[in-house]
């Protein structure tokens, strides 16, 4: 459900800046390989499945999306772009220059902001991500004590969610720990979960 609002966040924003047309051509970025960009993705289809015509092209992880195919894809003519991935920062020069409508899930940089009048960034409420989800666990039976696991390579996103993770966890005085050895080392990690 939070995915869904969400995405439908992203689409109004695209359609407003498309105006009205009958059929969109529409590129996603979207990283498959994860759950949110899996769920982002049903999502895009429930919508197709209401009726919407677009015509849209896939690109379905980081490798893909790059400078060089960006630049080959938009001589296609689109109306709009949707870009669901980390490395949205690194192809800003090239969607900086056309006119086109693009909706990202990243976080922007002052230079995004002052030069994509066409841009919209749609982001989590992240304080309101960790209480949902402390409030969740605490209210389960036999919780002791509650961890965060970060994301590997840092990412903002996830150093925030750390960061509203300490605070609602001491806001409720609750004992509270966070991993800090590598995801990648399972036996470290069951060992910081026992």
């Amino acid at each position: 459900p939070e995915a869904d609002c969400v995405l439908n966040k992203q689409i109004f924003a695209i359609l407003t800046f498309m105006g009205e047309k009958d059929y969109f051509r529409v590129l996603v970025a979207i990283s498959l390989h994860t759950a949110a960009g899996r769920e982002k993705f049903n999502g895009i289809n429930r919508f197709l499945g209401q009726g919407h015509a677009w015509d849209i092209e896939l690109l379905r992880n980081d490798d893909e999306l790059t400078s060089e195919r960006l630049k080959a894809e938009l001589r296609k003519g689109y109306d709009g772009l949707l870009i669901f991935m980390p490395k949205a920062k690194e192809i800003f020069e090239t969607v900086r220059t056309g006119d086109l409508p693009v909706v990202f899930t990243d976080y922007p940089t002052d230079a995004m902001l002052r030069t994509l009048p066409r841009g919209v960034f749609i982001l989590d409420n992240v304080a309101e991500v960790i209480r949902a989800a402390v409030g969740h666990l605490l209210g389960c039976r036999g919780i002791a004590s509650l961890g965060f696991v970060p994301t590997r390579t840092p990412m903002r996103w996830s150093n925030e969610r750390r960061n509203a993770f300490r605070a609602e966890t001491s806001r409720h005085g609750v004992r509270a720990e966070v991993f800090s050895g590598d995801g990648d080392d399972l036996k470290s990690l069951a060992s910081w979960i026992a």
